[in-house]
């Protein structure tokens, strides 16, 4: 068991070392996120990337939609739980982002503000 000890001991380290926390030592969701979504009106596929920072809950940041529509994005997080808004010029009313978070992924539901859900899952870049 001597011997195994320091081995776990750097096992676990390199495994919180993959974490991003914040000031209050949960998960913080600043820093680059992409995936593909799906339009729940017309099925198409496209790109998600988001560009985050987050300061105590405060979530802010742009978005690039099919790799040509620019947004921004503003939102909360408490705990796990995520809530981002996404607006701009080509996105009038906009999309809602809501989910679950862990160290590399996000994973819930967009929709148009207001319309039919999808299933949206994006992974830290």
């Amino acid at each position: 068991m001597t011997l195994l000890r320091p081995l776990l001991v750097g096992i676990l380290a390199i495994v919180l070392s993959g974490c991003t926390t914040s000031a209050d030592g949960l998960l913080n969701v600043s820093g680059i996120w992409a995936g593909t979504v799906t339009n729940p009106e017309t099925s198409a596929s496209m790109t998600l990337r988001l560009q985050l920072a987050e300061t105590a809950g405060s979530i802010s940041g742009t978005a690039r939609l099919a790799g040509f529509m620019t947004a921004e994005v503003s939102g909360s997080r408490s705990g796990r739980n995520a809530s981002m808004n996404v607006y701009g010029e080509f996105l009038d009313p906009g999309i809602v982002l809501s989910g679950v978070l862990t160290a590399s992924t996000f994973t819930g539901t967009w929709s148009v503000s207001g319309g039919a859900g999808s299933p949206v899952s994006l992974e830290r870049q």
